[in-house]
């Protein structure tokens, strides 16, 4: 797609639709074909999706419409029945690494560690720097709010919350730093089953969390304080 397609791609819902649909209807300013990408196409509203039938069904010549997604089955059956799909494997760390170094300017030992947690996505290794760089271990911090009254949970909630766009990134440093400490008890072997298990009990929940997130577009702040209230009772 040309620059002045990018403020189409931000848009959602229903006009961006019709944007797409009037994109595509121009020809081509260069090269043999017209492409729109829509990224996370999983999160158009039903009515976005619905707006896309026609132009999926019956694209512009000339022009090509891709939609990308990591939860391909969350899109309506009719827009996935006028869809080819065509599937991508994550990218292996060593890949992840060489795009973060090479295309963002990232240190190699930097890339190197943020390309184990990532799951083969660039991206996400780029939302898991942003929330790593707010300071302190979340998993601490987490930790020792849990037990507390629901009132001074504030706090928390503020700090893993906000902004909403990175919630997904801070789970993911607090399952790392999960696994990264339950690592370290078994490697030390450390004689503390309870409170290993307890850990890794709270890894699922976190996890489970994080996939809700990914799957699904769920009130955030609804979803971090059920998350929290569900590690408390996994601490009693």
């Amino acid at each position: 797609a040309d620059a002045s397609h990018e403020d189409v791609l931000n848009r959602v819902g229903i006009e961006r639709a019709r944007e797409v649909k009037r994109f595509t209807q121009l020809a081509p300013a260069q090269g043999r074909l017209k492409v729109a990408i829509l990224d996370d196409a999983h999160r158009l509203s039903a009515a976005a999706q619905n707006g896309l039938l026609k132009t999926l069904e019956d694209p512009p010549g000339r022009s090509l419409l891709v939609l990308v997604s990591n939860s391909p089955d969350s899109l309506l059956l009719t827009v996935r029945s006028r869809c080819q799909r065509v599937r991508f494997q994550p990218l292996a760390p060593a890949d992840v690494a060489a795009v973060l170094v090479e295309g963002h300017g990232l240190d190699a030992d930097e890339a190197a560690r943020l390309s184990l947690l990532c799951e083969g996505s660039p991206r996400r290794a780029l939302d898991l720097r942003a929330s790593l760089g707010a300071g302190g271990s979340l998993l601490q911090a987490v930790q020792g709010a849990l037990g507390a009254a629901y009132a001074e949970l504030e706090p928390l909630v503020e700090r893993l919350g906000q902004p909403e766009a990175e919630l997904g990134a801070r789970l993911e440093v607090l399952l790392a730093e999960m696994r990264d400490e339950a690592a370290a008890h078994v490697a030390a072997g450390v004689p503390a089953p309870a409170g290993l298990r307890r850990l890794l009990a709270q890894a699922d929940l976190v996890r489970e969390a994080a996939d809700a997130l990914r799957r699904t577009n769920p009130n955030r702040q609804l979803l971090l304080e059920s998350l929290l209230l569900r590690l408390t009772s996994t601490a009693a």
